[in-house]
């Protein structure tokens, strides 16, 4: 067996997502809400997506491996800020060994957003902590820096 498709079976652990997107039909009140569970998703599958629109009503992303099939398409409902998942194609034909796949990208505020509801629970969080976790459960490894920043900017949103 080859070393692809001993990683390409590896089942998403959605319990690491506050809101996993599910599939056509899920319904999010608000795009930014969209992002993080998107943004969330990724660390836990380790892939790359990328926008191809993105805007507060419509929202078109796919993985960043060409020829890839992964999709989400979301349009708002109405007037409303509400965004519907419409088309949900949750499959990759790659492996995680695909070097832009393996290491999911680390936005500031996104990763904030993850660790936001820890620093609420224990103020006293340490960023070797904060470290040591994005490594254990989303197997990214992220410098002491920007698990300060992380904390930083999560205590500002709190």
């Amino acid at each position: 067996m080859s070393r692809c498709a001993e990683t390409e079976v590896r089942p998403h652990d959605l319990s690491l997502c506050p809101q996993p997107i599910i599939g056509s039909g899920h319904s999010f009140s608000n795009a930014d809400e969209f992002r993080n569970a998107l943004y969330t998703m990724s660390l836990v599958g380790r892939f790359q997506y990328k926008f191809k629109k993105n805007s507060p009503k419509r929202i078109f992303v796919c993985c960043l491996v060409d020829g890839c099939p992964w999709k989400i398409t979301t349009n708002s409902e109405g007037t409303t800020k509400i965004l519907k998942v419409n088309i949900f194609i949750d499959v990759h034909n790659h492996c995680a060994d695909v070097e832009c796949s393996s290491q999911p990208s680390m936005r500031g505020r996104r990763g904030a957003h993850v660790i936001e509801q820890v620093i609420r629970a224990t103020p006293q969080y340490l960023p070797r902590q904060i470290c040591k976790d994005f490594r254990s459960r989303y197997g990214v490894s992220l410098s002491y820096k920007q698990a300060w920043t992380y904390k930083k900017m999560a205590k500002e949103r709190i």
